[in-house]
């Protein structure tokens, strides 16, 4: 297969989208407003902080919440707590933290650690969501959350970036999480890859049923376009949640989405590029 690389895909990003709304989609706060502004479901912000709180502040919050970096990347900065005693808190893969730990955390987000070249950041608290018993298969421990490729303002690609044991809990590719190849046509998942070992797994191993789909489909698809339009960004990864009443919500939308895409679906970005925005 004739993958796309990255210093093409950079090529294609500054063809297709516009640099203020490339800084717009980097802003996680101001996005999701837009895009609840424009009827689009995304969870819901109990608070973003530009100043450490008070020590109490954790306490005043839902039994569980989602602290994450307003400007981060990768999913660095994450942290999904569920409320494990007086003052504190537990994460999907079992680690303990204290009121103390979480002050440590907003901190370092703050003060832009977990956001690239920002001297500084905001911290942004957000409910958290649980998977529909569709995306709950084998050994599930977190939260799978699904990529779609928009582009240009059509659905071109979709994976399912699933959480693992060796991942941490986490929904990321290159932490160890197993990638579920989906059709951008009609939400059948049909293969399993494994990135860190580079190799497929049969999807009966993670107990998916052949032929198996996602529900209501053509719901994501319309959503992740109308993220595209809103947003205006011609070439855009939207990451979606398919919650546990079988809701799809948008956790973010990305201005230059990863490419492993491609190992995972089989399905080349090149195609992008060739048809669409190089002359």
């Amino acid at each position: 297969m004739n993958i796309l690389g990255m210093n093409f895909r950079n090529h294609l990003i500054r063809r297709a989208n516009h640099p203020n709304a490339c800084r717009l989609a980097k802003d996680k706060a101001k996005t999701k407003e837009l895009l609840a502004d424009n009827d689009i479901p995304v969870p819901h912000t109990y608070a973003v902080l530009d100043i450490r709180p008070q020590l109490h502040f954790f306490s005043s919050l839902p039994n569980d919440f989602v602290i994450k970096p307003n400007h981060g990347a990768k999913g660095s900065g994450i942290l999904v707590l569920k409320q494990h005693g007086d003052n504190e808190w537990s994460s999907p893969s079992g680690k303990i933290f204290s009121a103390d730990d979480l002050l440590r955390h907003v901190h370092r987000i703050l003060g832009g650690e977990f956001s690239g070249s920002r001297f500084s950041d905001q911290v942004l608290i957000e409910e958290v969501l649980y998977a529909s018993e569709h995306i709950k298969f084998k050994d599930a421990i977190s939260l799978p959350d699904i990529r779609i490729i928009i582009s240009p303002f059509s659905p071109y690609a979709a994976m399912i970036r699933y959480p693992t044991h060796a991942s941490d809990g986490k929904a990321n590719l290159a932490k160890g999480a197993l990638g579920i190849a989906v059709s951008a046509v009609d939400g059948e998942m049909y293969r399993v890859y494994d990135p860190g070992a580079k190799k497929e797994i049969p999807l009966s191993e993670i107990g998916i049923q052949p032929r198996a789909r996602l529900p209501h489909w053509d719901q994501a698809m319309a959503a992740a376009i109308k993220c595209s339009e809103v947003t205006e960004l011609a070439f855009i990864g939207v990451d979606f949640v398919l919650d546990q009443r079988d809701s799809w919500r948008v956790l973010e939308v990305n201005s230059s989405p990863g490419l492993e895409i491609q190992n995972i679906t089989k399905v080349s970005l090149n195609l992008i590029a060739d048809k669409t925005f190089v002359a």
